[in-house]
Formats: structure tokens, sequence, C-alpha cells
């Protein structure tokens, strides 16, 4: 027996996702798990696997369409089996018609662009049909309210009088110039500088022998392990020094201060579509080694677009570093509802001042940016104070693990 296969919910906070490529096509056999399309949602594109053995018999959801979760996009059944013709899924945000649907009118609604076979599929009266072509309203979005959901020219008339609003730049942005990741990356950026009170302070801190150490642990490791990277050291750094700062674990919003629970560190990591920021969860309790395993993971998964949504969710801190890019110091922005994230730049040698001698030293430019609401001045200083010390010493990270 035919099935729908429906949008699904991919992260605990999803609420609607874009089609963005069919693997499969009406008429192709499918094998149960195997890839049957690709969706796009505000923070990751993931592959959505065929939930049953059988031949994909429609395509209910056009490539570029976003829709709710749950909205069927599709029929798989047997071979020969017709597929019965679900209520075409409204774009995400579209606001709701009044009941009984009305036909979508033709006004640059994603339903314009459906499949013909869909087209075929549609029940119409002739009269329906002529009047559609006459008041140039689109059929494509099916669900009549005559008998068995045929349209009936009461629908067409509905349609015609009560047309959907037409999409907002917002989406035509999203299916034009950017991709959904760097549009809700953009709105959301843009909301954490008018919604927070962030201020920068910069430090150095001197990672020669935190360089040493973790090169040391690279090559003990040899090939059968992670490489030890400088940003490992820092999120370990970073993560003790939250365990011992619990005003930085607090997040703000319209009712005040809230307490934040676990030690959970994102990481930036910069993708073609945009940017996206995994999350390490309880980083205080993980090794220098599994944190580098991690970010090894992570990375090479965000960039080949196989992150759960789950990963991207829940960080109570941030780490980016554009040290790759020749940047010393910046001003990072807040990812809501974090308190801080601190910006590395480009560690290199320099003289320092040791004792009464100079000496070349290994030197790590930071940035710390904080929400000035949960936080004030003197003491996200002490906590970025805290974060150079164990960078300065960094047995101490080893001894926390």
């Amino acid at each position: 027996m035919a099935a729908s296969v429906r949008m699904p919910r991919l992260g605990a906070n999803m609420e609607e996702g874009t089609v963005l490529r069919w693997r499969k096509s009406v008429g192709d056999s499918v094998a149960k798990g195997e890839p049957l399309l690709e969706v796009e949602t505000d923070k990751v594109n993931a592959e959505v696997e065929a939930p049953r053995a059988g031949v994909l018999l429609s395509i209910e959801v056009a490539e570029g369409v976003t829709v709710p979760v749950g909205a069927p996009i599709a029929t798989i059944g047997e071979a020969g089996e017709v597929a019965a013709t679900p209520p075409a899924a409204a774009p995400a945000g579209t606001p709701a018609p009044p009941a009984p649907a009305p036909v979508p009118a033709s006004t640059g609604s994603a339903a314009a662009s459906a499949a013909p076979a869909e087209r075929e599929r549609l029940r119409v009266s002739p009269a329906a049909r002529k009047l559609a072509a006459e008041l140039g309203v689109d059929l494509a979005g099916g669900g009549g309210t005559g008998p068995l959901g045929r349209i009936v020219r009461a629908d067409i008339l509905r349609a015609h009088e009560h047309p959907p609003a037409p999409p907002s730049p917002a989406a035509t942005l999203v299916r034009g110039s950017a991709s959904r990741i760097r549009y809700v990356t953009a709105q959301r950026m843009l909301a954490s500088l008018q919604g927070s009170a962030q201020l920068t302070l910069t430090m150095t801190a001197d990672v020669t022998r935190a360089d040493e150490v973790r090169r040391e642990l690279t090559a003990a490791l040899g090939e059968s392990g992670p490489p030890v990277t400088m940003t490992a050291v820092v999120m370990k750094a970073v993560a003790q020094a939250l365990a011992e700062t619990p005003v930085m674990r607090q997040a703000w919003d319209d009712t005040g201060l809230h307490p934040v629970e676990g030690i959970h560190v994102g990481m930036a990591v910069a993708i073609d579509e945009g940017l996206v920021v995994p999350v390490m969860r309880d980083v205080d309790r993980q090794s220098l080694i599994a944190v580098s395993r991690w970010i090894r993971d992570v990375a090479q998964r965000a960039r080949q677009g196989k992150l759960a949504l789950d990963e991207l969710q829940g960080g109570t801190f941030s780490v980016t570093n554009l040290g790759a890019s020749g940047v010393e110091y910046f001003t990072p922005i807040l990812n809501p509802p974090e308190p801080g994230i601190l910006g590395l730049g480009r560690a290199e040698r320099r003289p320092v001042v040791v004792g009464d001698e100079i000496a070349i030293r290994l030197v790590l430019p930071m940035s710390l940016t904080w929400d000035h609401r949960v936080v004030d001045g003197a003491p996200a200083a002490v906590f970025c104070s805290r974060i150079k010390e164990l960078l300065e010493s960094p047995l101490l990270l080893l001894a926390s693990s």
C-alpha cells in the first residue's frame, strides 16, 4: 500500500525545511534507508533516507520549495500502484487560507513550479478548468472542495478573490541570491547586535608551552590519533574557565538572568553556504584528545553537509578562529542566547620580556565578546585572564581531563 513521505523533523527546534534536490525520480525503485532527497534547514543541509522500500510514485514538493515539518513531500508504494493525491503543501510561512481551502492563484507562489506529473493527477471539472484559464488561476495547488477533492468553479472563484500574499523579500532572498543558511545567519547576527549589549576586550596569551604540549601529544598518538590543535587546547581552557566562573554560565531573556546548565562549547566552521557552529557537549569532562578528535570529525562533516541539526544547538559559549586568515584581533558577534564568544587571532612568534630577559615566544591574540547585560567588564576580564593562565600552564588542562 502506498505511503506518504513527510518533511522530517531533523532537530528539536526545526519547524520547516526546503527541498534542495531529489536523489530519485518518479518511477525509480528505492530501498529502505537509501538517500531519497536533500533538505536544507536554517542551520544545516541533510540527506533524508527513504522510510520504506518500493517505487517512488510521486513527488509532491518541487526543489526549492519550503514546507513545514510533517507536510507530505512524496509517495512510495508498489510498482503499478496509483498514488493518492494529497493536498499540495503550501510554502512555509504562507498564511492559512480560509476553509474550505481554495486553489492558490498564480501570483508567484511555489505551487506554480509544480512538476507536470502533479498537474496530470489533478481532478478538475471542465467548467473549472475553463474558468481558471480565463482568470489566470494556477491549478497546481490542488485540493478542491468537490467530491474526492475535485476542483470546481467555486474553488476557482474563491482563489481569484483571495490570492495568496506575494512572497516576502526575505523569501525571495533565500531562493535567489543567498542560501537559507546564509540568510538565517544574517538575520540572527543582526538580531544579536540589536538585542544585546555587546562589548569586546582583547588580551594575549603566551602559548609557547601549550604549542609544545600539543605537538608532543600529536607525535605520541601517531597516525592512529587526531592532530591536537591549538583550537582544541583553547576549547579545554574555555571549558575549565567556565566551570570556575558561574557568572559566565548565565543567559538573559525578557524575564531576566537564568543559569545555563552544562558546559557545551561551540566551534565556528566556515562552509560554502555560510557559517555553522557545531557544539561539543560537556567539554569540561572531555580529554584534550577527545576534543581534538571531535574537532576533526565535525569540521569534515560540516563541509560535507552531514551534520545533524541537534549538533548545532544547545551551546553555552562559542569559539571562533580567524588566525588562518592572518587576523590578529576582531570583534566576534554573540551567538544568542550564549553570553560570550572567544575569537582567536593568528599565533605568531614575538619578542617578549621574560623576567629580566627578552625571549622569542609564541603569542596568541584573543578577543572576548560578552553580553554586558549578563556580565560586567571586571568579571569578564577575570574570566579571560583565567583562560590566559590556563593556556600558559597547559598541564593544568591535562590534569582536568
